[in-house]
């Protein structure tokens, strides 16, 4: 890193792959990432970082007592490394400070999405599943859920809500930000670029994670009632959550010549 380390900001939702990101983030020798910090339950830190901040996993008042003072601290315990962390659109309510620092133009801006239908998809088979994360040894689980127009009108909450952040800080003055996608984090030259951007002299070949794809089959393999789940989309002028997930209109994979 040659420049004063600049700290930076993962901002995602649930399912979106953000702890994978983060645990490759973190990987870099010039790089510290840390999780769902500002978690509603606990505090996201490993247990080094709680003891020397004066913290147990529980502090949660306390965490969110100290407002911006707590990022200062993490970046204090880095200081020859840039030091970044992850939110959620959820985390910001009740904290204005955070949306003051994501707007402040004091941190890099790192934009993770994922289409609406995954991030669905991967959401109900966690629920169902109670797994939520991988570790690296193992190995993938196939299951199917249902989705119904519930679950869809649902993720379109907070998944707009992510998407309207976004788009303001795209937008916004002096804010510098990277976009990058869920299939772009398992690709070498998106992550080359990414690390760039963060100012890191890594190589994103040794990035190392401490998650791995909780599935290997297709988006519509995993759900039950694909075909139906289809048309509802296509009826309810949705079609847009298929073909960003990279289906047509009538549920088959685009570019295939399997049509369901």
């Amino acid at each position: 890193m040659t420049a004063a380390p600049v700290p930076f900001i993962v901002l995602g939702t649930i399912r979106s792959g953000s702890y994978n990101l983060v645990s490759l983030l973190d990987s870099a020798p010039d790089l510290v990432c840390y999780g769902e910090v500002y978690k509603q339950r606990y505090v996201e830190l490993p247990e080094p970082a709680l003891k020397t901040l004066g913290l147990t996993r529980m502090d949660t008042g306390k965490r969110d007592a100290l407002g911006g003072e707590l990022v200062g601290a993490l970046r204090d315990l880095n200081p020859h490394q840039s030091t970044g962390f992850k939110l959620f659109p959820g985390h910001l309510k009740g904290r204005p400070f955070l949306r003051k620092m994501m707007f402040s133009g004091r941190f890099r801006m790192v934009l993770l999405t994922r289409p609406l239908l995954e991030i669905l998809v991967s959401f109900l088979i966690a629920e169902k599943t109670g797994k939520y994360t991988s570790q690296p040894e193992a190995l993938p689980e196939d299951h199917q859920v249902g989705v119904t127009e519930e679950d869809i009108v649902a993720a379109e909450g907070f998944i707009q809500r992510h998407r309207k952040i976004c788009r303001e800080l795209r937008t916004a003055a002096g804010v510098e930000v990277f976009d990058i996608s869920y299939k772009g984090t398992q690709n070498p030259d998106m992550l080359q670029k990414l690390l760039e951007f963060l100012g890191s002299d890594a190589d994103a070949s040794n990035l190392k994670t401490s998650f791995s794809k909780q599935s290997s089959s297709e988006l519509h393999e995993r759900v039950e009632n694909w075909e139906a789940l289809a048309a509802l989309l296509t009826r309810t002028d949705r079609v847009s959550y298929l073909e960003a997930a990279g289906y047509d209109s009538s549920g088959a994979l685009i570019g295939s010549e399997c049509h369901l």
